[in-house]
């Protein structure tokens, strides 16, 4: 069965919003850093460029693997677990990462240093 993947679409768009929402926040922190190339050792800079690039890293496979089930017929209800799975763990991951640095200051906040 060849079917196009509405769902997958509408969670493809809500991605794209998402996307679109860390590209500013990127090109935001740019202009009021003054920071033109990389991440200008700046450390909001770096966690701004970071979450982009998290979903830009995961988010592309993981809506074509839901399409792709969608695609041969796999339930719709199954299809809008998945796809807002997708989009609840990409927001988390997008939080978190735009509030803390990474592993050293999770473990800074562990240690209570």
């Amino acid at each position: 069965m060849t079917a196009v993947p509405i769902v997958t679409a509408l969670y493809a768009a809500i991605i794209g919003l998402l996307a679109a929402f860390l590209t500013v926040n990127v090109i935001r922190s740019r202009v009021g850093l003054k920071i033109d190339d990389g991440d200008g050792s700046n450390a909001t800079m770096r966690k701004c460029i970071r979450a982009h690039a998290n979903l830009a890293q995961h988010a592309p496979l993981a809506l074509l693997l839901i399409g792709f089930a969608e695609s041969i017929g796999t339930s719709k209800t199954v299809i809008h677990v998945l796809g807002a799975t997708l989009v609840l763990a990409r927001l988390l991951s997008a939080w978190g990462l735009l509030r803390t640095e990474g592993p050293n200051d999770v473990m800074s906040a562990a240690d209570g240093s």
